[in-house]
């Protein structure tokens, strides 16, 4: 794992709280934004997972407070959210979604998943860290989605 990931790590550690916080308040301020921009990710959810079998195990990779896991569950999957931020993994289990601590950089698989679901965590990433997850992925999963480009600007997209 490189030291930016370290150290985004570390600040998650220390303020994942108040980012939750923040970003509610942003969320409230900017209420049209933001329900556009839920909508436009639940959209990009439902398509993405249309050929998966309802009902299959899907491991959500970096899920703050964890509605992104919430509403893959909504659409008919086993989902395990998981995080590393303390705060989040509070959040989360608030939300009385299954959960686990996972840095999918440096834990082994503990579980057969048949899909994982990134979003926006990847963006922390080095290349060297996207190619250390997505071959850590092959040996395990038949399916994984990201959308961003890593702090490299380096496209990583791997869909199979």
């Amino acid at each position: 794992m490189s030291i930016q990931n370290k150290k985004t790590l570390e600040a998650y550690q220390k303020v994942a709280k108040n980012y939750l916080a923040s970003t509610k308040l942003v969320n409230s301020t900017y209420q049209e934004n933001a329900i556009r921009a839920k909508k436009e990710l639940q959209d990009f959810i439902k398509e993405a997972f249309k050929e998966i079998p309802k009902g299959s195990k899907i491991l959500e990779v970096g899920s703050a407070d964890g509605e992104n896991a919430k509403y893959i569950q909504e659409l008919g999957f086993d989902v395990t959210a998981s995080d590393v931020a303390d705060d989040f993994l509070n959040t989360i289990k608030e939300n009385g979604l299954n959960l686990i601590k996972f840095n999918i950089l440096t834990d082994d698989f503990k579980d057969m998943y048949y899909a994982i679901f990134c979003w926006r965590v990847f963006v922390h990433f080095t290349k060297k860290d996207s190619l250390t997850a997505l071959k850590k992925k092959r040996s395990y999963n038949k399916w994984f989605s990201t959308n961003t480009i890593n702090c490299e600007s380096t496209m990583i997209l791997d869909r199979r």
